[in-house]
Formats: C-alpha cells, sequence, structure tokens
C-alpha cells in the first residue's frame, strides 16, 4: 500500500511538473512568452535630455515606454504606449527590427501631449538583450535614443 501511494505521488509530481513547464516554454527570441516581461536600460542618452534610463512594458499584444531622466531625484520625462499584432522573431544571420504602433501620444512631465506628435519605437532582441531604437518628435522638442535594455 505504502508502494503504491508512493508511486502514485511520483506520478503527480512529474505531470505537474511537466504542466507547469509547457506554458512559458518557448524559445528565447520567438514571437511568443519570452518577449513579454519588462526591459530596463540605464544611462543611455538621449538626445536634447542626457543620460536616462528606459523601461519597456511589453504583453502579447500591448507595449509601453517610459523614459526617466537622471538627477538628484527621478524624473518621469515622458512616456507612451501603443499596440502590436505580432512580433518578429530575429535570428542570428538576420536582425529584424518590430516596429511598433503607437496608439497614445507622447505625454511628458511638462505638459500634455502635443496633436501631430511623431513617435517611432523599434527593438529586436536577443537571448537576454533587447536592441532598442526610440524617437519622438514634438512641436517644442525631439527626443532620439538607440541602446540595449536588458530583462528584468
Amino acid at each position: 500500500m505504502r508502494e503504491a501511494l508512493l508511486l502514485l505521488l511520483i506520478i503527480i509530481s512529474l505531470a505537474l511538473g511537466c504542466a507547469a513547464g509547457n506554458g512559458d516554454s518557448e524559445v528565447e527570441g520567438t514571437s511568443g512568452p519570452a518577449y513579454v516581461g519588462t526591459w530596463k536600460g540605464s544611462g543611455i542618452d538621449v538626445e536634447y535630455v542626457g543620460n536616462c534610463d528606459i523601461v519597456v512594458s511589453l504583453t502579447t499584444t500591448e507595449y509601453s515606454v517610459s523614459l526617466y531622466a537622471h538627477g538628484t531625484t527621478t524624473l518621469q520625462m515622458g512616456s507612451n504606449r501603443g499596440t502590436h499584432t505580432g512580433l518578429i522573431e530575429s535570428t542570428s544571420t538576420t536582425d529584424t527590427w518590430n516596429a511598433l504602433t503607437l496608439t497614445e501620444e507622447y505625454m511628458s512631465s511638462w505638459g500634455s501631449p502635443s496633436a501631430g506628435d511623431l513617435d517611432y519605437t523599434a527593438f529586436w532582441i536577443e537571448g537576454t538583450t533587447m536592441h532598442f531604437k526610440y524617437d519622438i518628435e514634438s512641436d517644442h522638442s525631439s527626443y532620439g535614443t538607440e541602446g540595449d535594455l536588458i530583462k528584468q
């Protein structure tokens, strides 16, 4: 009886372990759960601003980008959100940039977003590193940067 119970517990443990492993089992760099998460880069030079922290949050359908200016206090310089309909896999031979569609204009800590702002975000992922480009053009100034972010 003990042996049968022990065998049953082992089988249940193995079954649970396999089920838990299947949810996020896609390979890094594919358009599945490997892309989902938060990516951060620190000390990246942003045009007209200087060094900033950049935080990117990706779900399977949406993204958000936030820029934080360095200083004695952390100031959120601005952020925007967008949607995507699927992310393209980058391979070791081809680095495919994923361009993301903007659905909310850039919001800065200095005021409301202006109409007609042109925003561009693109990235590709290699393992735990996101190679990232970001550009905002607005009525009052232009911000552009590129750099590497690490998955948190």
